[in-house]
């Protein structure tokens, strides 16, 4: 009569031992490291002498040097920025005008964007682009020890592994903020027709000759 209150109790207590070391902890978990997005600008002057709307040729060598080195890509922002001082000819715009008409000779489609500051007798070339970055801060290791772990929280690094091999592999960093539209001339005929053609048992053998080894030898 008196052993089977002792071992209930004792029962009792381990499991509140454990229900202790896991129950959560009144710490806020960090919020997971997530891939950075951020926009990168570079910027090139086109000098022109005063009163002219003709871009030299050392001018135009040094901006599809400019342009070359860069290498746009295709949902890069390639802006011809003029200033918002325009004389009574308007020569900013003209200028701003055959800077694009120059670009575009070249294969780099620009805008034509008017700059608040003055800028006499200079056009600028802008090209921005969206770089994909492992978030601030990481790798951070700060919680190794086992007294500054002991809470079983989240680790200090979590997230950082993953978000850097995303932010390295990402072909383009814009698909990341926005999708892309399918267009018009998208469709899923040949996958679809092709599972189709899986379950009727339609499907067609190899022919000779095209199936090559795993070892890739010859």
């Amino acid at each position: 009569m008196i052993w089977r209150p002792i071992r209930v109790t004792c029962c009792l207590f381990a499991v509140a031992l454990l229900a202790g070391a896991c129950a959560p902890t009144d710490e806020q978990p960090q919020d997971i490291r997530r891939v950075q997005l951020k926009e990168f600008q570079s910027l090139h002057a086109v000098r022109f002498q005063t009163g002219n709307v003709v871009i030299s040729t050392a001018e135009a060598d040094r901006l599809l040097g400019f342009m070359r080195r860069l290498a746009p890509r295709d949902r890069d922002t390639i802006l011809v920025e003029f200033p918002q001082r325009v004389d009574a000819k308007g020569t900013e715009l003209k200028r701003a005008e055959i800077v694009s008409k120059f670009l575009a000779k070249h294969g780099y489609i620009a805008e034509i964007y008017t700059l608040d500051e003055p800028a006499p007798d200079m056009i600028r070339v802008s090209v921005s682009r969206l770089v994909a970055q492992a978030p601030e801060g990481c790798p951070d290791w700060s919680a190794l020890s086992y007294e500054e772990d002991q809470a079983n929280g989240l680790g200090s690094n979590l997230g950082c592994s993953t978000s850097q091999n995303f932010a390295v592999m990402i072909a383009d960093p814009h698909d990341l903020r926005e999708g892309r539209s399918g267009g018009s001339t998208t469709t899923a005929d040949p996958a679809v027709l092709g599972q189709e053609r899986y379950r009727r048992g339609e499907t067609k053998e190899f022919r000779d000759g095209t199936i090559t080894g795993l070892g890739g030898g010859s």
